[in-house]
């Protein structure tokens, strides 16, 4: 199954940040245990996160990056790129 890596960049405070993290850590939490989502985190300089999603496709990454909470609420902007895990 191909990977995609999405990259989230943080276009509200940090504060709004904060205050929508549950709910955003809800939705890849439930992705995750349906074999969705292979890793996720945030980047420590507080710039944004990077999820790594498995699906049959562009469209299928594209879709869970655009029903993220973090994204509804205009909270962060995404990029995805496929990723060949090697190892």
């Amino acid at each position: 199954m191909p990977f995609f890596v999405i990259f989230e960049t943080n276009i509200a405070s940090i504060e709004e940040v904060q205050r929508h993290r549950s709910s955003h850590l809800d939705y890849i939490g439930a992705l995750h245990k349906k074999g969705k989502i292979f890793a996720a985190g945030r980047f420590l300089d507080g710039t944004g996160g990077m999820i790594i999603a498995s699906g049959e496709s562009m469209e299928e990454a594209e879709k869970i990056a655009r029903n993220d909470p973090y994204v509804v609420k205009k909270i962060r902007n995404y990029t995805i790129k496929p990723w060949d895990k090697v190892f």
